[in-house]
Formats: structure tokens, C-alpha cells, sequence
């Protein structure tokens, strides 16, 4: 309700556009009747961002893609997958012997994705459900004998799915369990349920803030993906295509360069003493690099020729009167 009411506040402060950033996306699972009388709560959410005047909405992981349908505006849904790829490689040392599994069968593209760009093998569990958060039954497809299962879903609520997972794996012969999650809800007795499987790591994004679920329990580390977030947002404000997170990494999180107006006069200068291929080769590396975007790039160019042409910046700021 704040949202929809700072929305508004600004709609009548004759804001020229809204752009509303809801890391995990509200009532998401609610996307369909499952059973008679029961509410569309993802529609009924979608309408009221429309209404109360948002323009556009970037969202990250949405319990099923079909929800951008349900609105009339612009909706960019992130992926946390290169995030997750990137922390598979650095955290789990046996991750060419692992094999990525999914809790349900509706997980079952997100999976294939990423075991396809880790060249790995990938499995599934079909579950069967009494009620909400309560399974009845789980039917484990694919070989998981001694390799180390990599459980991913999109949300965790009480993690009574990934928790029976897990013993799943194990029971059919998984070295080590590990989870990883978009977004973790953490409710009721989720984490008394993590600290007592049989995960090495059950590791989520900080969509939702997790410093309490952190102290809580050692086994649940954070992914941040602040950063996405973040260029998502200046992509859209400078009317850039945002389709590069979706699938890639931010190569420079965290890499903020601020170039003083005298360094980038001089830059011109060096340029003239540099061969015109082997500055295209640089600028185009950079420009990759930086996720095909200029600014960083001619800023970083700029460093690298201002420590190749150490001294003809040197004599440049003496020439200026500048000390160096």
C-alpha cells in the first residue's frame, strides 16, 4: 500500500514517468485459480500499480514469466541466474561434477538453463501437494550417485519442499546438497528446517533482506544483486536496452571511475599518439567488458592509455601548470 500511495504522490507531483523496482514481486504465486473461488492476487496487484500510475516495472525472477502478461505497461523481469552461475563457480570447488536439480517440475526450464551453461546434467523431483506448504509425495527423475546436487528454485517459503528434497538426494546417493534460492521468504519454521537438513549452504539474494536469517543460521549465505538493480535502473533512465542483464554478469560491480575534466582533455592528446587499429582493439575490448556501455568505456580507455602514456600526461598537467 505504501508503494501504491508514494506511486500516486508522485503521479500528482506531475512526474513525467514512474518507474517502480519491486525486487520480489507480491502475491506471485497467487497467479492462476487453483481451485474454485479462488483469487487471481497477482492480477489484482498488477492493476494496482496501473492504476495508482506506475509506468514501468523492473522485478527480478517471477514465480511464473506469465505474470508480465497480466500487465498494460513495460515490465523488465531480471534474472538472477549469471548471479548464480558465478557464485556455482566460485564457492563449489566440485561444480564440473555437480548436477542441478529442481524441487518441482515447474523449475524445470530455470534448471535446464543453467545446467546447460554450466555443461552439467540436470534432474528434477515431481511433488505432490495435500495443501499449501504441505507435500505428500516426491518422485525423484535423474541420477544424482556421488555428485554433488545443486537444489534451484525460485522461492523459499517454510522450505518444506527443498528440505525434503535434500533428503531425497541424499537417499539416492548425493555427495553433498547445496540450495539455491532467488528469493528467501524464510516464514514459520524455515530456518529451525535448514539448520537441522542436510545442506552444505542454502544460499539465497538479498531481494529480500536476510541479515536476521544470517544470524539465524550459519548455513545461509547471500548473493547481492543490488548491482543488476542498480544498472537496470540507469539503463532505463538513459533509455538503454536492459536485455544485457538477463543473461550476463556485471563484469565491474562495484568498478566506479570518476575521470577529472583535465584527465579527459589529455586523453584527446594521447589519442593522436596512438595507431588508429590498436586504439579500435582497446576501445572495442573495453567496450564489451563494460557491458556495451561508452561512458565506462572511454573512462576506463583512459586510464589504460593514461598508464601507457605515463609520461606525456605528466608533462601534459606540467605544461598546464598543474602539479602532479
Amino acid at each position: 500500500m505504501e508503494l501504491l500511495i508514494m506511486i500516486n504522490a508522485c503521479k500528482i507531483a506531475s512526474a513525467s514517468r514512474v518507474t517502480a523496482v519491486i525486487p520480489c514481486f507480491p502475491y506471485a504465486r497467487q497467479d492462476k485459480k487453483d481451485k474454485s473461488r479462488a483469487p487471481i492476487s497477482a492480477k489484482l496487484v498488477a492493476n494496482m500499480l496501473s492504476v495508482a500510475g506506475a509506468d514501468h516495472i523492473i522485478t527480478m525472477d517471477l514465480h511464473a514469466s506469465q505474470i508480465q502478461g497480466f500487465f498494460d505497461i513495460p515490465v523488465d523481469n531480471l534474472y538472477a541466474e549469471p548471479a548464480v552461475l558465478k557464485w556455482i563457480k566460485e564457492n563449489i570447488v566440485e561444480w564440473r561434477n555437480c548436477i542441478v536439480v529442481s524441487p518441482d517440475a515447474g523449475g524445470a526450464k530455470r534448471v535446464t538453463s543453467i545446467a546447460d551453461r554450466l555443461n552439467v546434467e540436470f534432474a528434477l523431483i515431481h511433488k505432490e501437494r495435500k495443501k499449501a506448504n504441505e507435500v505428500a509425495s516426491m518422485v525423484l527423475v535423474g541420477d544424482v550417485k556421488d555428485k554433488v546436487a545443486i537444489l534451484v528454485d525460485d522461492m523459499a517459503d517454510t522450505c518444506g519442499t527443498i528440505c525434503h528434497a535434500a533428503e531425497k538426494l541424499m537417499e539416492a546417493g548425493a555427495t553433498k546438497v547445496y540450495a539455491i534460492l532467488t528469493h528467501g521468504i524464510f516464514s514459520g519454521p524455515a530456518i529451525s528446517r535448514i539448520n537441522n537438513a542436510c545442506f552444505e549452504a542454502v544460499v539465497v539474494t538479498n531481494t529480500i533482506p536476510q541479515d536476521g536469517h544470517m544470524k539465524d543460521s550459519t548455513k545461509v549465505q547471500c548473493i547481492d544483486v543490488s548491482m543488476m538493480f542498480a544498472e537496470a535502473v540507469r539503463r532505463t533512465h538513459n533509455g538503454e536496452s536492459v536485455s544485457y542483464l538477463f543473461s550476463n554478469q556485471l563484469l565491474l560491480d562495484h568498478f566506479f571511475i570518476k575521470i577529472p575534466l583535465r584527465l579527459i582533455r589529455s586523453f584527446v592528446c594521447i589519442l593522436r599518439q596512438n595507431q588508429e587499429l590498436i586504439f579500435f582493439y582497446k576501445f572495442l575490448l573495453l567496450y564489451c567488458l563494460t557491458g556495451h556501455n561508452c561512458v565506462m568505456t572511454v573512462r576506463l580507455l583512459c586510464c589504460v592509455l593514461f598508464c601507457q602514456r605515463f609520461s606525456s600526461v605528466g608533462q601534459w598537467f606540467q605544461e598546464e601548470g598543474t602539479s602532479f
